[in-house]
C-alpha cells in the first residue's frame, strides 16, 4: 500500500490483521499522532477524535498506539480529569510543563457525563487554548495564576452516541476545529468475523521496536502546495469544518508521516493516506451534510438539492438551510 513507507506498512498490516480493515487507518493515524509533537515545530500538531460506537476499539487503538511508541512520548490522563488536576501533576511551583508529549483521553464520554457542566466547559475550553497555544492559565480572585505548558497533541476517544448529544453545543467549532474527527460503524458482518476468530486475533501482538523519528525539514512543500490546498478543500466540506484548520492539521500529518518513515521529502504515500482517510470524516448520523455544502458549491439552488438528495423540498428545505448557515458561518462557502 506504501511503496515507500515501511513503517506505515508494518503498523496497517497489524492494525489490519489484529482489528480488521476499517479500523486499520484509524490505528495509523492514531500512531501518527502520538509521534507528531516530535516532528512539528509549530502548533497545532495532529489531533484525533477518534468516533464510533461503544465497543469498536476505541480504547483498544489507542492502546495499541502507546505500546507502539516510547512511554516518555506520552501520557495517559485516565478518565477521571481536569485542567485542574493536569496541573497539580505536574507542577513545579506555579508552572506545569508537558513538553512535546502527547496525551491520551481514551473515555472522554465518561467525562462528559460525569462532570458539571462548568467543568466541562473549562476542560472543553483549556485542551482548546493548550492545542493552538501551547498554553493555558487558571486563576481566582486574589490567587496566583498557573500556568500550564506543553508542545501536545491529544488523541480523544468518543462514542457516536455522546458525539451526536454533544457536537452542537459543548463542542463549540473552536474545539472542535483543533481535530482531525474520525468515524466508523463497523458492519455486523465485521463484527461477528472478528467474535468468530477473537482468542486468535488476541493472541497478535507488536513485535517490532518501538517506533522512532528524526525530525526533518520537508523539502518539496512547494510542489504539492497545489495539492494539499486541493486536499483541504476536501476535507474541510466533508467534516464541516474550515479550510486554514484542515489545511494546518493535514500539513502536521504529512510531515509526520514522512519523517516517521524516514523521508524529509513528500511522495505519493503520503497523499494515499489521505485519500485513504477521507470516507472517515464523515459524520454517520448525518451524512448528507457534506453533499449539501458540495452540492451548493457546485452552483445547485436548495430546491435542486432537496431533489438530489430524495427529499421532499418543503420538509427538507429548513435542514438544507440550516447546514449551509453552519457552514457560512465556519468559512467553508460563501
Amino acid at each position: 500500500m506504501f511503496t515507500n513507507s515501511n513503517i506505515s506498512n508494518s503498523i496497517f498490516k497489524y492494525f489490519n490483521e489484529k482489528y480488521g480493515q476499517m479500523i486499520a487507518p484509524v490505528g495509523l493515524l492514531k500512531v501518527l499522532a502520538t509521534l507528531s509533537p516530535f516532528c512539528n515545530e509549530n502548533l497545532p500538531n495532529l489531533n484525533i477524535l477518534h468516533v464510533a460506537p461503544s465497543r469498536q476499539f476505541k480504547t483498544q487503538t489507542s492502546a495499541e498506539a502507546r505500546n507502539m511508541v516510547s512511554k516518555g512520548k506520552w501520557i495517559d490522563l485516565g478518565i477521571d480529569v481536569t485542567m485542574n488536576s493536569i496541573l497539580e501533576r505536574f507542577k513545579k511551583g506555579r508552572y506545569a510543563n508537558l513538553g512535546k508529549k502527547a496525551l491520551f483521553l481514551d473515555d472522554l464520554t465518561i467525562l462528559l457525563t460525569s462532570k458539571s457542566r462548568k467543568v466541562k466547559e473549562r476542560l472543553i475550553g483549556g485542551f482548546t487554548t493548550l492545542l493552538s497555544d501551547g498554553e493555558w492559565s487558571y486563576g481566582e480572585r486574589n490567587e496566583p495564576f498557573l500556568i500550564l505548558k506543553g508542545h501536545i497533541s491529544l488523541i480523544a476517544n468518543l462514542t457516536l452516541e455522546s458525539y451526536t448529544r454533544n457536537k452542537n453545543t459543548l463542542f463549540s467549532s473552536t474545539f472542535h476545529e483543533r481535530f482531525l474527527t474520525v468515524f466508523y460503524v463497523m458492519t455486523e458482518a465485521e463484527i461477528n468475523e472478528w467474535l468468530e476468530h477473537k482468542d486468535e486475533k488476541i493472541s497478535i501482538k507488536w513485535d517490532k521496536p518501538k517506533i522512532q523519528v528524526k525530525p526533518r525539514e520537508i523539502k518539496n512543500w512547494e510542489e504539492y502546495k497545489k495539492l494539499i490546498i486541493d486536499y483541504a478543500k476536501r476535507f474541510s466540506v466533508y467534516s464541516l469544518k474550515s479550510i486554514n484548520g484542515q489545511y494546518d492539521l493535514i500539513r502536521a500529518l504529512l510531515k509526520t508521516h514522512a519523517n516517521m518513515n524516514d523521508r524529509d521529502y513528500l511522495c505519493e504515500d503520503d497523499f494515499n493516506l489521505l485519500k485513504l482517510i477521507e470516507p472517515y470524516l464523515i459524520d454517520p448520523i448525518a451524512p448528507n451534510e457534506s453533499r449539501i455544502v458540495e452540492f451548493y458549491k457546485q452552483g445547485r439552488s436548495i430546491k435542486d438539492i432537496c431533489l438530489l438528495l430524495g427529499k421532499q423540498e418543503e420538509s427538507y428545505k429548513p435542514y438544507v438551510i440550516r447546514v449551509l448557515k453552519k457552514a457560512r458561518e465556519r468559512g467553508i462557502i460563501q
